[in-house]
């Protein structure tokens, strides 16, 4: 038993790099179904937009003949989401994708919060040093606008303009 974790086990990013370590196929059918299920819903998007622009290619717009052109077109679409659908029930039906659904899939959640917050915190510090800059420079605008009234250089023109009038009368 540690009396003392160390900070970077709290990481929710380290706790995730750790269970991808310990566990990797797990990982990967996670992964992966997530990957199918996403490809499933644009297949099926391709599929519907395919049916929509089949057509009879010869002969009278008949039920017959979108059958014929159905069976030599749309084939080759319902295979493809056939084998999706088939890849995606049975990666969601295994045990490592309930394992990496139940463990993994919370650590990620985590981390993901995690670097969006570091994000957000990062952005707005960039917004507060832009701010600063941008004061500073307004800051330096105004003094330069300023500083022929400053008593300091008024004295000392007054100075030069009484030292050109004795130079101008030698």
């Amino acid at each position: 038993m540690k009396l003392f974790r160390p900070a970077y086990e709290s990481d929710p990013t380290w706790q995730k790099q750790q269970w991808e370590a310990k566990h990797p196929e797990a990982t990967g059918v996670w992964k992966n179904v997530l990957a199918l299920r996403e490809m499933v819903a644009a297949v099926r998007a391709d599929a519907v937009k395919k049916l929509g622009n089949i057509s009879p290619s010869s002969g009278p717009d008949n039920l017959v003949n979108r059958i014929a052109e159905l069976k030599f077109k749309a084939v080759a679409v319902g295979q493809e989401l056939a084998v999706c659908e088939a890849l995606l029930d049975a990666g969601e039906a295994g045990p490592e994708f309930e394992l990496a659904d139940k463990q993994y899939a919370p650590l990620v959640k985590a981390a993901e919060e995690k670097l969006a917050r570091e994000e957000k915190a990062r952005q707005d510090r960039q917004r507060k040093e832009a701010a600063l800059r941008d004061a500073r420079e307004e800051a330096k605008r105004r003094a330069l606008e300023s500083f022929e009234s400053d008593p300091a250089v008024v004295a000392a023109k007054q100075e030069l303009a009484e030292a050109q009038a004795v130079a101008g009368e030698l």
